[in-house]
């Protein structure tokens, strides 16, 4: 049975399958090309830090020139209603005074730990009279 652009369904449905085939092989060569990155930048912060650079530029590359720049940042703690929850169970029934409220809120930072510095690279394209724009990749 042909349709009006003259494909069988048999011939769909074996495009279909090339396509699907395809799409999971591009996705595997894409979960190790991130995998890949990931050390890589993994690698280049490590070896920034020790060296004590937090900007490294890259003038010549087929893309244009980039600043490699390492950056550090706090990592925000949350406080979760289970965390209250936890921290207020045995305090059901009984007034709350400034002293009750501290205390709950020491348990719940006690429970959260110290914040983490969480240590990043940021890839800036650089302005060139060719492009005319600044392009951030990340």
């Amino acid at each position: 049975m042909a349709d009006q652009d003259g494909l069988s369904l048999s011939s769909t449905i074996k495009g279909l399958l090339d396509t699907t085939i395809q799409i999971k092989s591009l996705s595997n060569d894409m979960k190790t090309i991130r995998q890949k990155r990931k050390e890589e930048e993994n690698f280049v912060k490590d070896a920034m830090s020790e060296q004590g650079l937090r900007v490294v530029r890259v003038m010549k590359h087929s893309s244009g020139p980039h600043d490699f720049i390492l950056g550090e940042r706090t990592k925000k703690k949350h406080v979760t209603t289970k965390q209250i929850k936890n921290a207020l169970a045995g305090l059901q029934g009984e007034r709350i005074d400034a002293a009750t409220f501290d205390t709950v809120i020491e348990q719940i930072q006690k429970e959260n730990g110290e914040n983490e510095t969480i240590t990043y690279l940021k890839i800036n394209k650089l302005k060139t009279e060719e492009t005319g724009k600044t392009a951030e990749v990340q």
